[in-house]
């Protein structure tokens, strides 16, 4: 099967723009200076890449597009501001198309905001057409462009690798949360990086662990790190730059060797050798509850609307997720090496992509095979219509790079949207704010853009959905471990979902699945609990919901025993 992705070559090459070009003197594109460049796909008429060139002024060097379809491409120069135009239509698959030298001419396009920056050359580089001052540098657009500087600073419109950090282990695994991406780096432990900014990554702590991270999993401010035969330990990193080693469970007191790790709201869940999944208050440092799944070592888990879901070499498991009280919900065929996406909606295994209806978790239903033109390692969904999928591109049977490609969601088995080559093997990969963060091995920590930032005024929308009834009104026992659900969505991308309790921010949730977790308070505090959310899409355009008032009623639920020391068979240490 041929690769469903074109690939193009272009000395220089935005789009659905009604501004022309105005006649006048032509000059050829020679490949010097800075260029800006992007791409429409004319049929969906959606921006699908832009960026800009270095000295050697080549823009589109190799990239990668649907084939059999009509494309515009526009360029232009940051000195002169003349611009490029080029519309052509890829070949079939596994073809090159050869673009023509783009001619650059004068243009003759409003400037609404007055920056000396036209409006056509707004649109080609990506900054506001309605404001003088994109960035707010203090610089107005089109001085800074023809300077030579970015008129974006801080602003994420093109796409591709963006960043690189290197970490001193092989980054194996990747969580993000509240601003913070976390790397599990084999022997060297975890390395913590500030991703607020969404451009370059800082590191802000590295913290050695007992035994090589293999899996790593992000809740407020513990960090949950499996370390295979090591067991599991919890990083404390609520100063982050003073990260510690809170606690450590052996294999002993789990039950097995930690080969995976989910977490939400403090509790996480660890996927065992045996067979067991095992839940721990991070906070308290407690062993909860264990259930033993009796179908082989769980491989993969991952946390959606109150359920869990846990892989197998045999089956595919929803497990109810209350922490003090895990429980099968249903179950279907699996396979070995399967991956997870986050809503727990897919699994894959080598080139194939298999849906799953979780609707019901009771009833698992494993739908029609899909094809992936490379072997998948990892697998993500951003909540917006589109699956991240990371792998390996192979060249005669060898590993060459890794690849990221972009796929509809809703049609599994049709082309790539996007793809992007980066260097060395990746191994897994978690969105935050818009982004995609891939634990790339010897590489490190790699960031990809892989969608052009929505540059439209239309904001999320939201609904929201809970651990407690909302209807007739929103209520809940006191002192209740409560979930929040907020299903969000935006005619680009969203970037990432806050959620307030009581007017203070709990959270925010830059990855798919968009969720919080907290426990209620006592009727002796407060008799009612409020609840907001807020939902930012790329380009800044944010929806608040109206604020949740839960009323707190009586506690009546029993107690029950979340936890024995030691457990049966069990062997107790204190290191």
């Amino acid at each position: 099967m041929k690769a469903p992705w074109q690939t193009l070559v272009a000395a220089a090459a935005l789009a659905g723009c009604a501004a022309l070009l105005a006649s006048g003197q032509e000059t050829p594109n020679t490949g010097e200076g800075l260029l800006y460049f992007a791409v429409e796909n004319r049929q969906t008429g959606q921006f699908e890449q832009r960026g800009r060139t270095g000295s050697t002024g080549t823009a589109f060097g190799n990239l990668i597009l649907l084939p059999n379809t009509r494309y515009r491409g526009w360029v232009v120069d940051a000195r002169t501001l003349r611009v490029g135009r080029i519309d052509f239509t890829t070949a079939n698959s596994g073809v090159r198309t050869e673009l023509p030298e783009t001619v650059l001419r004068p243009v003759a396009s409003k400037d609404f905001d007055g920056d000396q920056l036209p409006d056509l050359c707004e649109q080609i580089i990506g900054t506001d057409p309605r404001v003088k001052d994109t960035d707010g540098d203090g610089l107005e657009d089109g001085p800074e462009v023809i300077g030579g500087g970015d008129p974006l600073d801080g602003i994420l419109v093109r796409t591709g690798l963006i960043a690189t950090v290197d970490t001193p282990g092989d980054a194996r695994a990747i969580c993000s949360r509240d601003d913070l991406v976390v790397v599990a780096d084999g022997s060297e432990g975890i390395s913590v990086f500030n991703a607020f900014t969404g451009l370059e990554p800082r590191v802000i702590a590295r913290v050695r662990t007992l035994d090589p991270a293999i899996d790593v999993a992000c809740s407020r401010q513990r960090i949950a790190v499996a370390t295979g035969a090591g067991g599991l330990e919890i990083i404390d990193v609520t100063d982050p730059p003073s990260a510690r080693r809170q606690k450590r469970f052996n294999r002993f007191e789990l039950g097995g060797d930690a080969l995976c790790v989910e977490s939400l709201g403090g509790i996480a869940y660890v996927g065992l050798t045996t067979g067991e999944v095992v839940s721990v208050d991070l906070v308290g440092g407690q062993l909860l509850d264990s259930l033993s799944l009796g179908a082989g070592a769980v491989t993969d888990l991952r946390l959606s609307a109150g359920v869990l879901y846990a892989l197998s070499p045999s089956r595919l498991h929803a497990l109810r997720a209350t922490p003090e009280d895990l429980q099968v919900l249903g179950e279907t065929s699996g396979g070995e090496q399967f991956t997870l996406t986050a809503t727990g909606g897919l699994i894959s295994r080598s080139n194939s992509i298999f849906p799953v209806d979780t609707q019901d978790p009771a009833q698992l239903v494993q739908g029609t095979r899909a094809d992936n033109p490379f072997p998948v390692q990892d697998l993500v969904a951003d909540g917006s219509g589109n699956l991240l999928v990371v792998g390996q591109r192979l060249e005669s049977g060898q590993v060459a790079d890794s690849v990221v490609g972009l796929r509809d969601t809703t049609n599994l088995d049709g082309p790539l949207l996007q793809q992007f080559v980066l260097p060395s093997v990746g191994r897994s990969i978690s969105i935050s704010n818009g982004l995609g963060y891939l634990a790339n091995g010897a590489s490190g920590l790699q960031v990809v853009n892989y969608l052009a930032t929505d540059v439209g005024t239309v904001a999320p929308t939201v609904s929201l959905s809970a651990s407690f009834p909302l209807q007739p009104a929103p209520a809940s026992e006191e002192g209740q471990r409560l979930r929040i659900t907020a299903a969000v969505s935006d005619d680009v991308q969203v970037r990432n979902v806050e959620f307030f309790v009581d007017g203070e921010r709990l959270t925010n949730d830059g990855d798919f699945p968009y969720e919080a977790q907290f426990l209620a308070p006592l009727l002796r505090e407060q008799p009612t609990v409020v609840v907001q959310v807020r939902a930012f899409d790329t380009r800044g355009n944010v929806t608040v919901t109206s604020p949740l008032v839960v009323t707190l009623t009586p506690d009546t639920t029993p107690p029950t025993v979340i936890s024995r020391q030691p457990r049966s068979d069990g062997i107790l240490s204190d290191v």
